[in-house]
């Protein structure tokens, strides 16, 4: 949908506004992590990994939803319920095409950033494949463990 087509504009602008506000806080609070690890002099010798669900969430058509009855209907609030729609999700998707539960790149991509200075160089971009069914075994090897053979007497790797 294009913005000049909008109704009301003040209201998805204000949609926009929270998932921005979301991103803040997310973000300010990985900042706080962050320098905590460092005041524990842990920062280097631990494996940061940050990623996300694959596309952004387009549900409830193109100008998304908010919940009727049951919470205070002031979008942002602790007791509400909204999500934004296709055409916030198209955007914030940028640079890919398209959202959640589509096959062009923005439904099946997803940024993946790894910190570890003890394996990882620092400002490294790879457009290198993975999925998150890697992330185990990398742990593992971080870690210095085994990985296990078998769980409540149940050996994984039987025929």
């Amino acid at each position: 949908m294009n913005w000049e087509d909008v109704k009301d504009k003040e209201r998805m602008d204000l949609k926009m506004a929270i998932y921005a506000a979301q991103i803040d806080r997310m973000d300010a609070n990985i900042g706080r992590v962050i320098n905590k690890l460092s005041e524990m002099d842990q920062l280097d010798n631990t494996l940061i990994i940050f990623l996300s669900d694959n596309g952004a969430c387009a549900e409830e058509g193109a100008l998304g939803f908010e919940a009727l009855g049951g919470w205070d209907g002031k979008l942002g609030t602790k007791n509400s319920y909204a999500s934004y729609g296709r055409s916030w999700a198209n955007a914030s998707n940028t640079p890919f095409r398209l959202h959640k539960s589509w096959v062009h790149e923005g439904g099946i991509s997803t940024p993946f950033i790894a910190r570890f200075p003890k394996m990882i160089k620092p400002d490294q971009v790879t457009d290198q494949l993975g999925h998150v069914i890697d992330l185990m075994s990398t742990f593992v090897e971080v870690s210095g463990q085994l990985y296990p053979q078998s769980k409540n007497g149940k050996n994984y790797y039987s025929a």
